[in-house]
């Protein structure tokens, strides 16, 4: 298993809608990485309070993928998880894993997100992120800096939230 969508997650709720869709986004290069981000109230919410206290240390913040963009193959240093939340994606907006299965030849998986609702990413696995519409795609990102993927998901699944 390559993602975990947590479908019975509430929607994140309108007013971090809005702060991901004003936020002011910056480029940021941390040496082998580059993206698009901005700051977000949500690292203060409760849901991260819970976060912090079952999984150690976990970062937020937007994340912003220009129109017409790819993010190329890579894997994420420095965390072996994320839960993404998108709160402004087109249909054309993707995300793919990709195994070998022979030569230059992959077999891909498509994350099948729902706006609004986390989705738990094994980030230690090759993957991109293809934006292909000609508008942005914004995603609230958390970070469990320690915490695998199988711990984050087992947390996540048995808990109940009726807000973040």
């Amino acid at each position: 298993m390559n993602y975990y969508c947590l479908e019975e997650f509430p929607v994140l709720s309108e007013s971090y809608i809005i702060e991901g869709l004003g936020a002011e986004y910056k480029l940021h290069n941390s040496g082998a990485h580059t993206d698009i981000r901005a700051k977000t109230s949500f690292d203060g919410s409760t849901f991260m309070a819970l976060l912090r206290e079952n999984l150690g240390d976990v970062t937020c913040m937007w994340a912003m993928y220009r129109p017409m963009s790819i993010l190329d193959w890579h894997t994420d240093p420095g965390r072996k998880c994320s839960i993404n939340i998108p709160v402004k994606a087109h249909p054309a907006a993707k995300t793919f894993y990709r195994k070998r299965f022979g030569g230059a030849m992959y077999d891909v998986e498509e994350v099948k997100y729902i706006l609004g609702k986390p989705t738990v990413m094994d980030v230690t696995k090759p993957h991109c992120v293809f934006n292909g519409c000609n508008d942005e795609r914004i995603v609230l990102s958390m970070s469990p800096i320690k915490a695998s993927f199988s711990q984050t998901v087992d947390f996540l699944k048995n808990l109940r939230i009726e807000s973040y």
